[in-house]
């Protein structure tokens, strides 16, 4: 992902990664520990703790937190609108989704795939000129 970074600094492209507890307990730590760790492998934006086949039932107050160690209420929405467009389960960690400027999910993306398979993709959605609805872009502006 951080090979993905680079080679689109300067570009419309976000990386957003939503850490999951879902998979053998692989992410047990608080939203901070799993920042800093993600933090060694690319400078992309952390989201607090998914779940991303099931809906969060926390009911911890400060679950999205940086202290917290709970799935984050807050994302639910996230998953089901992604798989309502591009459906299955997500079978593990490091499922992706490329979502179009409009926000629009393009296509989706295993474990197992990487930079190399992604980079075509991403360029074509960058270079699109209209979004899924065929509206011109610029119509929907970027926050950040």
């Amino acid at each position: 992902m951080a090979a993905l970074k680079q080679n689109f600094a300067g570009q419309p492209f976000k990386i957003l990664a939503f850490p999951c507890n879902e998979f053998l307990h692989q992410e047990p730590g608080s939203n901070a520990v799993i920042e800093t760790f993600a933090a060694g492998f690319g400078n992309f934006t952390m989201m607090a703790k998914s779940d991303v086949n099931s809906e969060c039932q926390s009911s911890d107050a400060g679950q999205c937190a940086p202290a917290s160690t709970e799935c984050c209420s807050a994302n639910n929405a996230v998953y089901p609108y992604l798989k309502g467009v591009l459906p299955g389960k997500i079978s593990w960690n490091f499922n992706k989704f490329l979502v179009g400027k409009d926000g629009a999910p393009i296509k989706r993306y295993g474990t197992e795939d990487y930079a190399d398979k992604m980079q075509a993709d991403i360029t074509a959605a960058l270079a699109h000129s209209e979004d899924a609805f065929g509206r011109q872009q610029g119509a929907v502006k970027d926050i950040s």
